[in-house]
Protein backbone atom coordinates (compact mmCIF):
# COMPACT_ATOMS: atom_id res chain seq x y z
CA UNK A 1 0.00 0.00 0.00
CA UNK A 2 2.53 2.53 -1.13
CA UNK A 3 1.19 5.74 -1.01
CA UNK A 4 2.72 9.41 -2.77
CA UNK A 5 4.50 10.56 0.07
CA UNK A 6 3.28 14.21 -1.43
CA UNK A 7 -0.33 13.03 -0.96
CA UNK A 8 0.12 11.27 2.30
CA UNK A 9 0.12 13.10 6.23
CA UNK A 10 0.86 10.26 8.51
CA UNK A 11 1.17 6.13 7.73
CA UNK A 12 0.08 3.86 10.25
CA UNK A 13 2.64 0.45 9.61
CA UNK A 14 1.21 -2.62 10.60
CA UNK A 15 3.48 -5.62 10.51
CA UNK A 16 3.13 -9.31 9.79
CA UNK A 17 5.90 -11.59 10.80
CA UNK A 18 5.40 -14.86 9.08
CA UNK A 19 5.18 -17.13 6.40
CA UNK A 20 1.96 -17.41 4.77
CA UNK A 21 2.18 -15.37 1.47
CA UNK A 22 -1.45 -16.12 0.91
CA UNK A 23 -2.85 -15.41 3.86
CA UNK A 24 -0.31 -12.17 4.05
CA UNK A 25 -2.01 -11.26 0.43
CA UNK A 26 -5.59 -11.65 2.09
CA UNK A 27 -4.77 -9.37 4.98
CA UNK A 28 -3.10 -7.03 2.21
CA UNK A 29 -6.39 -7.24 0.46
CA UNK A 30 -8.64 -6.20 3.73
CA UNK A 31 -6.87 -3.13 4.96
CA UNK A 32 -6.86 -1.87 1.46
CA UNK A 33 -10.47 -2.17 2.12
CA UNK A 34 -10.93 -0.34 5.32
CA UNK A 35 -8.74 2.46 3.65
CA UNK A 36 -10.98 5.60 3.37
CA UNK A 37 -8.75 8.68 2.98
CA UNK A 38 -6.36 9.49 0.93
CA UNK A 39 -3.98 11.45 3.50
CA UNK A 40 -3.95 8.39 5.37
CA UNK A 41 -1.52 5.70 4.67
CA UNK A 42 -2.13 1.91 6.05
CA UNK A 43 1.23 0.12 5.64
CA UNK A 44 0.81 -3.72 5.99
CA UNK A 45 4.37 -4.79 6.16
CA UNK A 46 5.85 -8.28 6.29
CA UNK A 47 8.98 -10.08 8.17
CA UNK A 48 10.26 -13.52 7.80
CA UNK A 49 9.98 -15.58 11.17
CA UNK A 50 12.97 -14.68 13.68
CA UNK A 51 16.18 -17.01 14.36
CA UNK A 52 17.65 -17.18 17.44
CA UNK A 53 18.69 -13.54 17.04
CA UNK A 54 15.27 -12.28 17.36
CA UNK A 55 16.11 -9.19 19.95
CA UNK A 56 17.40 -7.80 16.14
CA UNK A 57 13.93 -7.51 15.08
CA UNK A 58 12.77 -6.50 18.73
CA UNK A 59 15.32 -3.46 18.26
CA UNK A 60 13.55 -2.66 14.66
CA UNK A 61 9.74 -3.04 15.82
CA UNK A 62 11.41 -0.91 18.86
CA UNK A 63 12.79 1.79 16.68
CA UNK A 64 9.52 1.81 13.91
CA UNK A 65 7.06 1.89 16.11
CA UNK A 66 4.19 0.14 14.17
CA UNK A 67 0.61 0.26 15.68
CA UNK A 68 0.21 -3.39 15.67
CA UNK A 69 2.31 -6.76 15.36
CA UNK A 70 0.43 -10.04 13.96
CA UNK A 71 2.59 -13.23 14.97
CA UNK A 72 2.12 -15.76 12.68
CA UNK A 73 2.18 -19.11 15.10
CA UNK A 74 0.37 -21.26 12.73
CA UNK A 75 3.10 -22.49 10.36
CA UNK A 76 5.15 -23.71 13.20
CA UNK A 77 3.39 -25.17 15.92
CA UNK A 78 2.72 -28.49 14.47
CA UNK A 79 5.83 -29.66 13.25
CA UNK A 80 7.77 -28.12 16.53
CA UNK A 81 9.66 -25.54 14.49
CA UNK A 82 12.17 -23.90 16.44
CA UNK A 83 10.93 -20.48 15.37
CA UNK A 84 7.80 -20.83 17.38
CA UNK A 85 9.57 -20.35 20.13
CA UNK A 86 11.63 -17.85 18.67
CA UNK A 87 8.46 -15.92 18.21
CA UNK A 88 7.42 -16.54 21.63
CA UNK A 89 10.69 -14.82 23.25
CA UNK A 90 10.04 -12.13 20.76
CA UNK A 91 6.08 -11.86 22.09
CA UNK A 92 7.81 -11.34 25.57
CA UNK A 93 10.58 -8.74 24.72
CA UNK A 94 8.02 -7.17 23.18
CA UNK A 95 5.31 -7.04 26.60
CA UNK A 96 8.46 -6.61 29.06
CA UNK A 97 9.74 -3.22 27.71
CA UNK A 98 7.62 -0.42 28.32
CA UNK A 99 7.97 1.17 24.83
CA UNK A 100 6.97 -1.55 23.07
CA UNK A 101 4.08 -3.01 25.26
CA UNK A 102 1.42 -0.37 23.82
CA UNK A 103 1.96 -2.08 20.42
CA UNK A 104 -0.96 -4.09 19.92
CA UNK A 105 0.07 -7.76 19.62
CA UNK A 106 -2.43 -10.42 17.76
CA UNK A 107 -1.22 -13.87 17.41
CA UNK A 108 -2.70 -16.19 14.69
CA UNK A 109 -2.98 -20.00 14.80
CA UNK A 110 -4.58 -22.93 12.83
CA UNK A 111 -7.21 -24.91 14.08
CA UNK A 112 -5.38 -27.48 14.71
CA UNK A 113 -3.16 -25.11 17.13
CA UNK A 114 -2.87 -26.41 21.18
CA UNK A 115 -4.57 -24.57 23.36
CA UNK A 116 -1.56 -24.91 25.66
CA UNK A 117 -0.25 -22.57 23.51
CA UNK A 118 -3.05 -20.31 23.24
CA UNK A 119 -2.76 -19.64 27.42
CA UNK A 120 0.57 -19.54 27.44
CA UNK A 121 0.95 -16.39 25.02
CA UNK A 122 -2.29 -15.14 27.09
CA UNK A 123 0.27 -15.24 29.93
CA UNK A 124 3.14 -14.00 28.19
CA UNK A 125 0.86 -10.88 27.46
CA UNK A 126 -0.51 -11.10 24.06
CA UNK A 127 -3.60 -8.98 23.33
CA UNK A 128 -5.45 -11.66 20.67
CA UNK A 129 -5.90 -14.61 19.60
CA UNK A 130 -7.23 -15.48 15.99
CA UNK A 131 -7.54 -18.20 14.30
CA UNK A 132 -6.93 -18.74 10.16
CA UNK A 133 -9.50 -19.26 7.67
CA UNK A 134 -10.69 -17.98 4.74
CA UNK A 135 -12.21 -15.00 5.78
CA UNK A 136 -9.98 -13.34 7.57
CA UNK A 137 -11.34 -9.46 7.59
CA UNK A 138 -12.16 -9.88 11.04
CA UNK A 139 -8.54 -8.86 12.20
CA UNK A 140 -8.48 -5.79 9.94
CA UNK A 141 -11.40 -4.74 11.53
CA UNK A 142 -10.51 -5.57 15.00
CA UNK A 143 -7.15 -3.67 14.60
CA UNK A 144 -9.48 -0.67 14.02
CA UNK A 145 -12.20 -1.34 16.36
CA UNK A 146 -9.63 -1.30 19.16
CA UNK A 147 -6.93 1.01 18.42
CA UNK A 148 -9.17 3.45 16.28
CA UNK A 149 -6.66 3.78 13.24
CA UNK A 150 -6.79 7.14 11.71
CA UNK A 151 -7.90 6.38 8.31
CA UNK A 152 -9.23 3.06 8.26
CA UNK A 153 -13.06 2.21 7.93
CA UNK A 154 -15.11 1.39 11.36
CA UNK A 155 -15.99 -2.26 11.98
CA UNK A 156 -19.30 -2.37 10.44
CA UNK A 157 -20.09 -5.47 13.17
CA UNK A 158 -23.59 -5.57 15.35
CA UNK A 159 -23.63 -4.57 19.03
CA UNK A 160 -25.50 -6.76 21.33
CA UNK A 161 -26.77 -5.36 24.61
CA UNK A 162 -27.57 -8.42 27.42
CA UNK A 163 -27.25 -9.23 31.06
CA UNK A 164 -25.96 -12.76 30.78
CA UNK A 165 -24.05 -14.03 33.35
CA UNK A 166 -21.46 -16.71 33.69
CA UNK A 167 -18.34 -17.43 34.63
CA UNK A 168 -14.92 -16.25 33.49
CA UNK A 169 -11.80 -18.32 33.25
CA UNK A 170 -8.79 -15.98 34.69
CA UNK A 171 -4.74 -17.99 34.00
CA UNK A 172 -2.58 -17.05 36.02
CA UNK A 173 1.85 -17.94 35.86
CA UNK A 174 3.45 -20.30 38.58
CA UNK A 175 6.81 -19.19 39.81
CA UNK A 176 7.41 -22.18 42.10
CA UNK A 177 5.72 -24.20 44.48
CA UNK A 178 6.41 -25.19 48.03
CA UNK A 179 5.20 -27.93 50.25
CA UNK A 180 2.74 -24.49 51.90
CA UNK A 181 1.84 -22.70 48.62
CA UNK A 182 2.02 -21.44 45.02
CA UNK A 183 3.85 -18.41 44.35
CA UNK A 184 2.22 -16.90 41.56
CA UNK A 185 2.42 -13.71 38.68
CA UNK A 186 -0.65 -12.02 37.32
CA UNK A 187 -1.94 -8.92 36.45
CA UNK A 188 -5.22 -9.12 38.38
CA UNK A 189 -5.09 -7.47 41.85
CA UNK A 190 -6.49 -10.76 44.04
CA UNK A 191 -8.27 -10.07 46.89
CA UNK A 192 -5.98 -11.16 50.02
CA UNK A 193 -7.72 -13.40 51.79
CA UNK A 194 -10.15 -14.49 49.03
CA UNK A 195 -10.41 -18.30 48.59
CA UNK A 196 -9.74 -19.48 45.03
CA UNK A 197 -10.24 -22.93 43.83
CA UNK A 198 -8.38 -23.61 40.88
CA UNK A 199 -9.32 -26.24 38.29
CA UNK A 200 -6.03 -26.32 36.93
CA UNK A 201 -2.71 -26.24 38.87
CA UNK A 202 0.77 -27.77 39.36
CA UNK A 203 -0.54 -31.39 40.49
CA UNK A 204 -3.01 -31.67 38.31
CA UNK A 205 -2.32 -34.98 37.07
CA UNK A 206 -2.84 -36.40 40.19
CA UNK A 207 -5.74 -38.03 40.39
CA UNK A 208 -6.82 -37.53 43.52
CA UNK A 209 -5.87 -33.45 42.78
CA UNK A 210 -8.11 -32.58 39.88
CA UNK A 211 -8.98 -29.75 42.26
CA UNK A 212 -7.04 -27.02 44.42
CA UNK A 213 -8.48 -24.96 46.80
CA UNK A 214 -6.24 -22.57 47.99
CA UNK A 215 -6.35 -18.94 49.89
CA UNK A 216 -4.61 -15.72 48.58
CA UNK A 217 -1.80 -13.71 50.62
CA UNK A 218 0.82 -11.14 50.41
CA UNK A 219 4.08 -12.41 48.27
CA UNK A 220 6.60 -12.27 50.97
CA UNK A 221 9.56 -11.78 47.87
CA UNK A 222 7.97 -8.70 45.93
CA UNK A 223 10.38 -8.93 42.63
CA UNK A 224 8.34 -9.47 39.44
CA UNK A 225 10.03 -12.01 37.10
CA UNK A 226 7.58 -11.86 34.47
CA UNK A 227 5.72 -9.03 32.77
CA UNK A 228 2.80 -8.95 35.11
CA UNK A 229 1.51 -6.27 37.76
CA UNK A 230 0.93 -8.72 41.12
CA UNK A 231 2.29 -11.61 42.97
CA UNK A 232 0.74 -13.68 45.38
CA UNK A 233 0.88 -16.82 47.48
CA UNK A 234 -1.61 -19.10 47.09
CA UNK A 235 -2.13 -21.34 50.55
CA UNK A 236 -3.38 -24.38 50.29
CA UNK A 237 -6.19 -24.71 52.71
CA UNK A 238 -8.24 -28.15 53.34
CA UNK A 239 -5.26 -30.46 52.83
CA UNK A 240 -4.81 -33.32 55.45
CA UNK A 241 -0.98 -33.04 55.71
CA UNK A 242 2.12 -30.82 53.98
CA UNK A 243 3.49 -34.44 53.76
CA UNK A 244 0.85 -35.03 50.77
CA UNK A 245 1.83 -31.95 48.74
CA UNK A 246 5.69 -32.44 49.07
CA UNK A 247 5.46 -35.70 47.49
CA UNK A 248 3.24 -33.94 44.99
CA UNK A 249 6.30 -31.39 44.43
CA UNK A 250 8.60 -34.79 44.17
CA UNK A 251 6.19 -36.35 41.76
CA UNK A 252 6.93 -33.18 39.32
CA UNK A 253 10.57 -34.58 38.89
CA UNK A 254 13.71 -32.54 38.97
CA UNK A 255 13.20 -28.54 39.63
CA UNK A 256 14.99 -26.42 36.67
CA UNK A 257 17.80 -24.24 37.87
CA UNK A 258 16.00 -20.89 38.70
CA UNK A 259 16.78 -17.55 37.28
CA UNK A 260 17.30 -15.87 40.44
CA UNK A 261 19.38 -13.56 39.51
CA UNK A 262 17.80 -10.48 37.76
CA UNK A 263 19.65 -8.16 35.55
CA UNK A 264 18.05 -4.51 34.22
CA UNK A 265 19.68 -3.35 31.35
CA UNK A 266 18.75 0.76 30.81
CA UNK A 267 20.10 2.35 27.31
CA UNK A 268 17.58 4.68 25.33
CA UNK A 269 19.64 3.37 22.16
CA UNK A 270 19.79 -0.17 23.00
CA UNK A 271 22.88 -0.28 21.35
CA UNK A 272 24.11 -3.77 23.16
CA UNK A 273 21.74 -5.43 20.80
CA UNK A 274 22.79 -6.79 18.13
CA UNK A 275 23.74 -10.16 16.36
CA UNK A 276 26.42 -11.27 19.40
CA UNK A 277 23.60 -12.10 21.71
CA UNK A 278 23.03 -15.53 23.07
CA UNK A 279 19.84 -17.10 22.61
CA UNK A 280 18.08 -15.25 25.23
CA UNK A 281 15.61 -18.42 26.89
CA UNK A 282 19.22 -20.44 27.71
CA UNK A 283 20.29 -17.62 29.92
CA UNK A 284 20.40 -19.03 33.36
CA UNK A 285 19.76 -15.13 34.90
CA UNK A 286 16.40 -13.02 34.35
CA UNK A 287 17.27 -10.54 31.82
CA UNK A 288 14.96 -6.91 31.62
CA UNK A 289 15.43 -4.33 28.61
CA UNK A 290 14.41 -0.52 29.16
CA UNK A 291 14.94 2.18 26.75
CA UNK A 292 13.16 5.11 28.53
CA UNK A 293 14.22 6.80 31.86
CA UNK A 294 11.04 7.14 33.47
CA UNK A 295 9.57 3.16 32.60
CA UNK A 296 13.19 1.90 34.26
CA UNK A 297 12.03 4.02 37.17
CA UNK A 298 8.78 1.81 36.47
CA UNK A 299 10.94 -1.51 36.27
CA UNK A 300 13.25 -0.91 39.70
CA UNK A 301 10.09 -1.15 41.65
CA UNK A 302 8.73 -4.46 40.05
CA UNK A 303 11.49 -5.65 39.00
CA UNK A 304 14.03 -5.14 42.13
CA UNK A 305 17.33 -5.98 40.21
CA UNK A 306 19.90 -7.32 41.55
CA UNK A 307 22.43 -6.08 38.71
CA UNK A 308 21.33 -2.27 36.74
CA UNK A 309 23.57 -1.75 33.50
CA UNK A 310 23.22 1.83 32.28
CA UNK A 311 24.54 3.44 28.86
CA UNK A 312 24.07 6.81 27.64
CA UNK A 313 21.93 8.27 30.40
CA UNK A 314 23.17 11.64 31.41
CA UNK A 315 24.38 11.78 35.09
CA UNK A 316 20.87 13.04 36.72
CA UNK A 317 18.84 9.89 35.45
CA UNK A 318 21.87 7.82 36.63
CA UNK A 319 21.81 9.24 39.98
CA UNK A 320 18.11 8.95 39.95
CA UNK A 321 18.26 5.08 39.38
CA UNK A 322 21.01 4.65 41.95
CA UNK A 323 18.62 6.03 44.69
CA UNK A 324 16.21 3.03 43.68
CA UNK A 325 18.66 0.27 44.64
CA UNK A 326 17.87 -2.29 46.90
CA UNK A 327 20.66 -3.38 49.39
CA UNK A 328 23.20 -5.68 47.92
CA UNK A 329 22.46 -4.11 43.89
CA UNK A 330 24.93 -2.64 41.89
CA UNK A 331 25.11 -0.03 39.34
CA UNK A 332 27.68 -0.28 36.39
CA UNK A 333 27.80 2.86 33.89
CA UNK A 334 29.02 2.00 30.45
CA UNK A 335 30.60 4.71 28.20
CA UNK A 336 31.16 6.80 30.95
CA UNK A 337 33.93 9.58 31.41
CA UNK A 338 33.32 9.10 35.56
CA UNK A 339 36.63 8.35 37.59
CA UNK A 340 34.82 5.58 39.85
CA UNK A 341 34.92 1.74 40.91
CA UNK A 342 31.65 1.16 38.77
CA UNK A 343 32.14 2.72 35.98
CA UNK A 344 34.12 2.34 32.55
CA UNK A 345 34.67 4.16 28.81
CA UNK A 346 34.12 0.94 27.21
CA UNK A 347 31.04 0.73 25.23
CA UNK A 348 28.15 -1.99 26.81
CA UNK A 349 28.43 -5.79 25.33
CA UNK A 350 26.76 -8.69 26.15
CA UNK A 351 29.79 -10.46 27.71
CA UNK A 352 30.15 -8.40 30.19
CA UNK A 353 26.46 -8.59 31.44
CA UNK A 354 27.23 -12.49 31.43
CA UNK A 355 30.05 -12.42 33.03
CA UNK A 356 28.02 -9.72 35.85
CA UNK A 357 25.96 -12.16 36.23
CA UNK A 358 27.53 -15.06 36.99
CA UNK A 359 29.74 -13.27 39.42
CA UNK A 360 26.60 -12.36 41.67
CA UNK A 361 25.27 -15.79 41.15
CA UNK A 362 28.75 -17.41 42.85
CA UNK A 363 28.72 -14.48 45.80
CA UNK A 364 24.98 -14.62 46.57
CA UNK A 365 23.30 -18.18 45.66
CA UNK A 366 19.78 -18.32 45.48
CA UNK A 367 17.84 -19.89 48.66
CA UNK A 368 15.99 -22.91 46.74
CA UNK A 369 15.24 -25.53 49.46
CA UNK A 370 11.90 -27.25 49.34
CA UNK A 371 11.09 -25.18 45.92
CA UNK A 372 10.45 -26.28 42.90
CA UNK A 373 10.48 -24.01 39.96
CA UNK A 374 8.65 -24.01 36.73
CA UNK A 375 10.02 -22.50 33.15
CA UNK A 376 7.71 -21.30 30.83
CA UNK A 377 6.69 -24.53 28.68
CA UNK A 378 6.49 -26.68 31.71
CA UNK A 379 2.85 -28.05 31.95
CA UNK A 380 2.66 -26.73 35.70
CA UNK A 381 3.64 -23.51 35.01
CA UNK A 382 0.19 -22.18 34.48
CA UNK A 383 -2.75 -22.35 37.16
CA UNK A 384 -6.37 -21.61 36.35
CA UNK A 385 -9.81 -20.77 38.18
CA UNK A 386 -13.16 -19.47 37.55
CA UNK A 387 -15.36 -15.95 38.54
CA UNK A 388 -18.54 -15.15 38.00
CA UNK A 389 -19.18 -11.83 35.49
CA UNK A 390 -22.33 -10.54 34.23
CA UNK A 391 -21.56 -9.44 30.17
CA UNK A 392 -23.29 -6.54 29.16
CA UNK A 393 -22.67 -6.21 25.49
CA UNK A 394 -21.03 -8.60 22.93
CA UNK A 395 -20.04 -8.75 19.14
CA UNK A 396 -18.55 -10.98 17.27
CA UNK A 397 -15.46 -10.70 18.78
CA UNK A 398 -15.55 -8.88 21.47
CA UNK A 399 -17.20 -9.49 25.17
CA UNK A 400 -17.99 -6.33 27.33
CA UNK A 401 -18.24 -7.08 31.18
Amino acid sequence: MTKDSSKTDSISTILYIGEDMNFFSRLHDDFKKLQKSESVSICLERRPAPNAHYPLLFKEIWRTKPVAVLLDFASYAQRRDPRGEYLQGLMKLLRQNFQTKVILTLAIHDYLQSPDLVEELLTAGVRFNYIKSIENDLIAHEIQTVLNVKGMEASPQALAMDQIHTELTQVVRVSYATAEFLRVETNVNLQIGQIIHLTKHPFSNRPDRKYLSVKVEEAQEGALYFAYKYAFHLRYINLESEKQIFMDIKFLGESPTPRHTRVLIVDPCLEFIDESLPYLDELNYTLNIQSDYTFAQKTMERFKPHIVVVQNLPPEQIEGLRKLLHPKASLLQFQSDERETLCTPDPLTFSMVEALAQSYRQKIPANTAGKFYFSSHHAGALAKFSHQVTIHAYSESLLYF
